[in-house]
């Protein structure tokens, strides 16, 4: 008797910790949602560092269900502010902080969609993701990286895999569909309800400012062998670091394909842009022109063909689009096409002049 007591005690001793840590994990998750969704505020400062599927996914959903008036910033790791510590010293951060400065009265969500290492096909695909004709951007801007044209048309392939896999024609753009795993099975039909592990790699983000793996093997890199990361580099000037090791190959910027599946997707992008927003604006990036003559990677009449082939296709798409090519000192970059924050700043003060001279966001 005294011993079925026993257990009787301990099976509800194990019932109440069983019932304490549900409602810790439920609290977990409530948190992990509410922190996520408050850091979203529409101020253009949110930045998607955690890049992984769910994260991207609800960062998506967040600007989809966003009614008001809304201003898109897509583009690459420029557009993203890769040489930028702080999420306030983007492009997207500075344009809406100066937007509410001089438009005080206008109520109008900020949001920037950089992506490190955005292609043209990639900012496509992450572009229709967010196609609503019933509620369309008040100014999707887009920048205009040259060098995407003789990349990969598909450079992150985690842009697709938001898509499902029969809506995408992989054979076009010579891929393999995605296989799916076990792994897959679990995610789609029992780990998504677990938000804390939905939201894993953007805890991660939280606490160690990327993937935990990443992080260690960062600092045991740096203990041991001093290696900095490329990250951390890139927050430095140009002219801090060494170059000689860099410039392979006999590439020069400016020599494009024209006859290539990257103008196709890039014409479709531009259309796209013009279809989901009032109005769209698109700016081809500022250049390092020290650097790139220091090494004579740049060739100045290829450029300007480049650059008019683009103004031919933003014409044809009623996209306005500005060239920042000059714009910049050359002491303003870390390397030879992402500006320091202070960088990026001239630029938003010209995207505010410019949105200013279309009267776009004022009413």
């Amino acid at each position: 008797m005294n011993r079925i007591k026993r257990w009787v005690k301990i099976f509800r001793l194990k019932l109440r910790v069983i019932f304490i840590l549900l409602i810790l994990l439920i609290l977990l998750d409530q948190w992990v949602i509410w922190a996520f969704k408050e850091q979203i505020k529409g101020d253009g400062v949110f930045r998607l560092k955690a890049e992984e599927k769910h994260v991207v996914e609800t960062y998506l959903d967040q600007i989809r269900q966003d009614q008001g008036r809304r201003v898109l910033f897509i583009g690459d790791s420029v557009m993203f502010g890769s040489a930028s510590k702080s999420d306030h010293e983007t492009i997207p951060a500075y344009v809406a902080k100066m937007a509410q400065k001089r438009w005080p009265k206008e109520r109008i969500h900020y949001y920037n969609l950089g992506f490190k290492g955005l292609s043209i096909g990639d900012a496509y695909y992450l572009l229709k993701r967010l196609k609503d004709k019933n509620h369309p951007f008040d100014l999707i801007v887009y920048d205009v990286n040259i060098g995407w044209f003789t990349d990969n048309l598909i450079n992150r392939k985690l842009i697709l895999e938001l898509y499902d896999p029969d809506e995408i024609d992989w054979k076009a753009l010579s891929l393999e569909a995605p296989q799916k795993g076990i792994g897959d099975f679990l995610d789609e039909h029992i780990m998504k309800y677990w938000k804390f592990y939905h939201y894993r790699y953007l805890v991660n983000q939280w606490i160690f400012g990327k993937p935990a793996a990443t992080k260690f093997r960062e600092e045991v890199n740096h203990f041991y062998y001093g290696i900095e990361t490329e990250e951390k580099k890139l927050l430095l000037p140009w002219y801090e670091k060494k170059w000689d090791d860099k410039f392979k190959g006999d590439w020069k910027l400016g020599r494009v394909p024209y006859d290539t599946v990257q103008w196709s997707y890039f014409d479709q992008l531009f259309a796209l842009m013009n279809e989901m927003s009032k109005e769209s604006l698109a700016f081809i990036i500022p250049r390092n022109h020290e650097l790139l003559e220091r090494y004579d990677r740049i060739d100045y009449d290829e450029m300007e063909k480049v650059k008019a082939a683009i103004r031919q296709v933003a014409e044809r798409n009623q996209v306005y689009l500005t060239d920042y090519e000059y714009l910049l000192d050359s002491k303003l970059f870390s390397d030879t096409v992402h500006p320091l924050p202070a960088g990026n700043q001239l630029i938003a003060k010209e995207l505010i002049n410019g949105i200013e001279e279309l009267g776009i966001l004022t009413e």
